[in-house]
């Protein structure tokens, strides 16, 4: 009976640590594992030298240059910010959501508000996290995944540097 008591008491301490142990694939903050999106931000409507009417009045002014930047944040984070996002001037709110399928980094902007004829551009910032090292499409939407306003590649790599493209150049990669 001895026996079969110091059994159970070495037994069962192997069988408690073997049901709580946890394997990485189901560790959602495994790189690579349910990137989701940490924070948003995004700044009001800028001010603009005039009132404009469409996003064609912008063309050619100069001081609106749209942009995304990217940064390598480590921990498998990709920070984006997106210089000069055209909404319409009445936007109060402008909310983002990002998700992950295959090689692609979705990310969808929502603005919130009234709707006026008129346009404007804000910058919105957001922080993904993640990723594992790889080539990714950033795919840009407005209100739903109807719409694409923009594909970037990029390389998503331990040495990748802050870099910024240009739709209006035609940039290609970051």
């Amino acid at each position: 009976m001895k026996i079969l008591r110091i059994g159970f008491v070495l037994f069962l301490p192997v069988t408690l640590l073997m049901v709580g142990c946890n394997n990485d694939d189901e560790n959602p903050k495994t790189p690579g594992h349910n990137p989701s999106l940490i924070w948003y931000k995004h700044t009001g409507c800028k001010s603009m030298p005039k009132q404009v009417r469409s996003s064609a009045d912008m063309t050619g002014t100069g001081w609106l240059d749209e942009a995304f930047e990217f940064e390598n944040k480590g921990n498998g984070k990709l920070y984006m910010k997106h210089v000069n996002a055209i909404f319409n001037c009445e936007t109060e709110e402008i909310k983002v959501s990002a998700s992950i399928q295959g090689d692609a980094i979705n990310v969808i902007y929502q603005g919130i508000g009234n709707s006026a004829n008129c346009v404007c551009p804000f910058d919105v910032e957001c922080l993904i996290e993640g990723l594992a090292f790889g080539q990714y499409r950033v795919l840009v939407y407005m209100n739903d995944m109807s719409g694409l306003l923009y594909e970037i590649p990029i390389d998503y790599a331990e040495n990748m540097p802050k870099g910024t493209y240009k739709p209006s150049n035609g940039d290609v990669a970051i």
